[in-house]
């Protein structure tokens, strides 16, 4: 029988393991703090693993579980701080580029609540992101709801403009807007985008075979409107 991963919510420990590299496993048992690493080696951890994927020294698999691997570690000691805020902030915008919304969803959860603490971030940017993921899901009231709970200084900020553009473009069917919107997305918002960008690329072709104007289009023309890089 399979033994139940444990609820690390339900426990503290202090690290003291000086490994920078080490591997991610569902903990079965009470975390031994010889193998949790404390924050200082996790701010080291998350240097050499942020490096790492920058010159591409190792594949998306090895990277997401030494993150995963970090995440843990600062779950068992309850460290949520500015390191926690970076090391869930590196592992989602990687998860992104990666299109591993799964991961990207994790992080972006867990960022909510040391956001709500008031804990230093780059909270704007990743409620673009959370905006920009409602509206490809369709998920509308929900979209609308923090919508009105966003404030000036929000409603004014590039990635919160671009997001409630991107929401208004297809509203109104304009994807012509849409498409430039998604060439000119700040951040990762492109990579976002990109998981769900050939829905929207089948829904224009249908609009435009619908109003009898797909025949009167170049190849040229159309790979450019609908965000190609080549005709190929």
């Amino acid at each position: 029988m399979t033994p139940k991963p444990l609820d690390l919510k339900q426990m503290t420990v202090k690290g003291a393991c000086q490994v920078l590299e080490k591997a991610y496993f569902r903990l079965t048992q009470a975390p031994d703090p010889a193998e949790v690493r404390p924050e200082e080696i996790l701010q080291q951890s998350l240097k050499l693993m942020s490096k790492k994927w920058k010159k591409r020294q190792a594949d998306y698999r090895y990277i997401d579980e030494q993150f995963r691997s970090m995440r843990q570690d600062l779950t068992v000691q309850r460290i949520q701080n500015p390191l926690a805020v970076k090391i869930y902030e590196t592992h989602a915008r990687i998860a992104l580029e990666m299109a591993d919304l799964d991961q990207f969803n994790q992080c972006q959860t867990q960022l909510h609540y040391m956001y709500k603490k008031k804990i230093e971030g780059n909270y704007v940017e990743f409620l673009a992101y959370k905006i920009l993921y409602q509206i490809f899901c369709g998920m509308e009231m929900e979209t609308l709801r923090m919508m009105k709970k966003l404030t000036k200084e929000e409603r004014e900020n590039e990635c919160v403009v671009h997001a409630m553009d991107v929401r208004k473009a297809l509203a109104q069917g304009n994807y012509g807007r849409f498409f430039k919107l998604y060439q000119e997305a700040p951040n990762m918002g492109v990579h976002l985008m990109s998981v769900f960008i050939d829905k929207h690329r089948i829904l224009c072709l249908q609009k435009l075979a619908f109003a009898n104007q797909a025949s009167n289009l170049e190849l040229s023309r159309l790979a450019n409107l609908l965000s190609f890089e080549s005709t190929d």
